[in-house]
């Protein structure tokens, strides 16, 4: 995964919560995530930047 931009992991996260995959794939999504810092991004926010409501995890999609 470290091939993948970070626009282009967010986007692989959001279509694995999407298409409901393994959560261990999910899982491993979000501990990359984690590691290089990024943050769902709201509507008016910027892909990477951080959430002020979160406490140092991705917000994630229901």
């Amino acid at each position: 995964m470290r091939e993948l931009s970070d626009e282009s992991l967010i986007e692989v996260y959001r279509k694995a919560v999407q298409y409901h995959l393994d959560k261990e794939f999910i899982d491993l999504i979000l501990e990359e995530m984690i590691r290089r810092k990024l943050y769902l991004p709201k509507e008016q926010d910027s892909i990477g930047s951080p959430d002020p409501s979160s406490e140092g995890e991705p917000n994630r999609l229901s």
